[in-house]
């Protein structure tokens, strides 16, 4: 069960954007962390409970702290440890690259290593937000920066 789901910003991620959106995230206390985008509507609707990842639709696009993956459109990458990195810890500093003309989002822990992820344009009336869930009350990230 999450502890806190939320937005990490009030910008949406348009996918008209003919530029990619870039953000980092320090995780500067955590048990277990997962990190992405996820869609407006979706969320608030489910009020950020995402239901079951293992199948598809369900809005988000999250990597968890130890590399396991969950895409709303490809239900081969579900609940599968696809990371080639190790796992976030404290004090990381985790860039993550939304790209709309390329439909991706790319989880970077650090320099020499990143994660890609295919994204489906979000639907009519619904907009991609960069998000957070955590599990345990006390865990913290901070949005460092976003462009």
């Amino acid at each position: 069960m999450f502890r806190y789901a939320g937005f990490l910003a009030d910008t949406p991620l348009l996918d008209s954007s003919p530029i990619p959106y870039v953000w980092y995230i320090r995780l500067t206390k955590h048990d277990r962390f997962f990190v992405g985008i996820c869609l407006e509507k979706v969320s608030k609707d489910n009020m950020f409970m995402p239901g079951r990842w293992d199948d598809p639709g369900h809005g988000y696009y999250i990597v968890r702290d130890d590399g396991w993956v969950w895409s709303s459109t490809d239900s081969e990458l579900n609940d599968k440890r696809k990371y080639p990195f190790q796992h976030m810890k404290s004090g990381d500093l985790v860039k993550l690259t939304y790209n709309p003309s390329d439909s991706s989002l790319t989880v970077s822990p650090n320099s020499d290593s990143h994660f890609r992820l295919t994204v489906a344009a979000a639907p009519s009336g619904d907009v991609y937000r960069p998000c957070v869930f955590n599990s345990q009350t006390g865990d913290s990230a901070e949005l460092v920066d976003m462009k």
